[in-house]
């Protein structure tokens, strides 16, 4: 089965948690995404996303506008356990972990497109290879 480090966007783009939201913000748009992990002393503190910017005054710093704990997956799991995750979750990212460091993202884009490659578009069933890997 396809693991999560196969898939996941390496070296993300990070921000500190007394950064300006309006720094952030910027930070988004000049790499076009939609998220960051806010890192403190190489530890992760959270994530922050497009979403959680609107409507905040630009001067207030990233770690006000953080919402709940950080989503996190290994990223030795298989590509169905982080979409289950992110289906239980109900977010669109998960930060990739290993011993408490970040290594990655991976987005609900990402995941969709990967899994993608492992059904046959004209009858929607699992290739052989797909199936293969997953029953190892």
């Amino acid at each position: 089965m396809v693991q999560v480090k196969e898939v996941m966007t390496s070296s993300p783009v990070t921000i500190r948690p007394w950064a300006s939201v309006r720094e952030a913000a910027n930070l988004m748009a000049q790499h076009r995404i939609g998220s960051l992990p806010v890192l403190e002393d190489g530890a992760l503190v959270g994530v922050v996303t497009s979403r959680d910017l609107r409507g905040v005054h630009p001067n207030r710093v990233v770690m006000d506008v953080l919402q709940g704990p950080p989503i996190f997956i290994s990223p030795k799991a298989s590509l169905l356990e982080a979409q289950a995750l992110m289906q239980e979750k109900g977010v669109e990212r998960l930060l990739v972990v290993e011993e408490g460091r970040l290594l990655g993202i991976l987005t609900k884009r990402a995941l969709a497109f990967a899994l993608g490659q492992g059904f046959d578009p004209l009858t929607g069933l699992p290739r052989a290879d797909f199936l293969r890997s997953h029953l190892e």
